[in-house]
């Protein structure tokens, strides 16, 4: 999400170590796009909510983390008040600033990061119930029966029990098979892969040092807290969740506040529910006391599935069993789509304007579009047409005569294009190609009965075709251009030895090296 203007950023989700996936890791996208899930084997559990202003991270970890653990989520003891130790284990005073000083505190030097340099993986022996090391953990439910015995494989001392299914519900799609260390590969939507991204990092959202009540619009601290705790209990998950033994439905609140205060304003109130949500769930799936006997296997509550919805519908809906049935005139699995207009396009390619595609770096087949109101339905297309240059202008036809292509749905952001790889070709596996073409395209969420503004975009073979930034290509020197196709000077004929490309004699075909003097 820093890739790009404020507001305006595509989430991505890239692999950064070439090692592959423990087994056990399961990354999980929702139905509206704007949720990620990475599930661990160690029990762990991240959930990111994406946002126009950026990411949202709430992570569980296993018990067998409490004592162990500290740094920029805290100090994992059961105690709020001491998680700003810094690295020195000097507790940094808030008191209103922002904590720059303790984040430093725990900066890593360059190469020490797990980001830049993972260690080696390794086997774990454990000691089993026979007093036997082996490295294949058994995992069973431990659950009591009705006659007072257990359930499962084998609930003897030393066993671990089998880690509840993380954040994911039924609409949810399993993404771990195409990330890749260049994001998701286009070989799994479109049949290439992707060309390394340059991105340009965003500024970080400037924030004055020291923020006091009342915020500089009249806010109060009251005001906020009250507004918060409303929005908790206007959940209907609340009820359910405050029966719940050990679960604090305004544990978001403190920090629901902070944001207020931030910010100035109510924008992101909402995280309250997201927080209290995944805190109740995790304290939910933990205690399997409270887990229902369902045809003779145990299944946690109900009430998890049935009133966590995603973004709480937008407010533009109700949850009902775990699906947003939305107001008239929005749609997608949280309620976020506007039915009564169009997608919009903002970048194609991260570019503004007329974008280009090189086919000598990817095939071009699958184009990355961001903007918003993309719905993620079998209706999301694209539609493209072939358009001429005339007096230095793009010759525009009508809509009727556009070609719907299918749409790979990546985020509420983004979606690939999927074209036919005949548009533009590299290798003269044909009689006749096409080094260069430009299209004017656009997006629809049904079908194309409402179609989002059209850009233009020329994809071309860099081999023979120098193209600006408006699509406008020339030959370029010491090239040919044969029947399509793009040849350096020199080039043979492929099936005849006796023809070149000789760009200073013919530079749309091909000559007999002979007859040259």
């Amino acid at each position: 999400m820093c890739d790009g203007e404020q507001g305006r950023a595509a989430p991505k989700v890239i692999k950064l170590s070439e090692q592959n996936f423990t087994e056990g890791v399961i990354i999980t996208r929702d139905e509206s796009g704007k949720s990620f899930n990475v599930e661990m084997p160690s029990g762990s559990n991240l959930h990111v909510s994406t946002f126009d202003y950026g990411l949202n991270f709430i992570l569980s970890v296993p018990s067998d983390d409490i004592g162990h653990t500290v740094g920029l989520c805290g100090v994992f003891d059961e105690d709020r008040s001491n998680d700003y130790t810094k690295e020195n284990g000097v507790l940094f005073d808030y008191d209103g600033r922002r904590p720059d000083e303790f984040s430093a505190s725990w900066m890593l030097e360059s190469g020490q990061s797990l980001f830049e340099n993972l260690p080696e993986q390794v086997e774990v022996e454990e000691e089993g119930v026979d007093g036997n090391t082996t490295n294949t953990n058994v995992h069973c439910e431990c659950l009591q029966t009705n006659d007072g015995g257990h359930s499962g494989n084998d609930c003897s001392v030393g066993v671990k029990a089998q880690r509840p299914q993380g954040r994911r519900n039924d609409g949810d799609e399993d993404i771990s098979h195409i990330v890749s260390t260049q994001g998701i590969p286009r070989v799994a939507i479109g049949g290439e892969a992707l060309p390394d991204d340059n991105m340009q990092m965003r500024d970080r959202r400037s924030l004055s040092e020291t923020h006091t009540w009342p915020t500089p619009s009249g806010i109060m601290q009251e005001m906020a807290t009250n507004q918060c705790q409303t929005t908790v209990l206007n959940a209907p998950i609340t009820e359910y969740c405050q029966a719940i033994p050990g679960v604090d439905v305004f544990i978001g609140v403190d920090g629901c506040v902070e944001d207020v205060r931030l910010t100035d304003s109510y924008d992101l109130v909402s995280l309250v529910v997201s927080e209290m949500e995944a805190h109740c769930e995790a304290v939910t799936l933990r205690n399997v006391s409270l887990y229902n006997n369902d045809n003779g296997s145990y299944v946690p509550p109900s009430f998890l599935r049935e009133y966590i919805c995603p973004q709480q519908c937008s407010n533009r809906g109700e949850c009902v069993q775990g699906v947003c049935q939305c107001e008239q005139g929005f749609g997608g699995a949280d309620c976020s789509v506007d039915l009564t207009r169009p997608p919009s396009v903002w970048t194609v390619e991260g570019t503004e304007g007329h974008a280009l595609c090189d086919i000598r770096e990817t095939t071009c087949q699958s184009i990355s579009v961001v903007g918003e109101n993309f719905r993620n339905c079998e209706r999301l297309k694209c539609h493209y047409e072939v358009v001429e240059e005339m007096d230095n202008a793009w010759l525009l036809e009508d809509q009727s005569n556009l070609t719907p292509v299918d749409a790979f749905f990546m985020s509420y952001r983004e979606i690939y294009c999927l074209f036919p790889e005949t548009i533009a070709e590299r290798n003269p596996g044909n009689m006749e190609g096409v080094s260069k073409a430009t299209m004017r395209v656009h997006v629809s969420n049904d079908g194309g009965e409402t179609l989002s503004e059209g850009f233009v975009l020329t994809i071309h073979d860099s081999r023979c075709q120098h193209c600006d930034i408006n699509g406008y290509c020339q030959l370029k020197e010491n090239t040919c251009e044969i029947n399509g196709y793009c040849h350096l000077s020199g080039d043979y004929h492929p099936n005849d030895s006796l023809l070149q490309c000789l760009p200073y004699k013919d530079k749309y075909n091909w000559r007999d090296r002979k007859s040259v003097v």
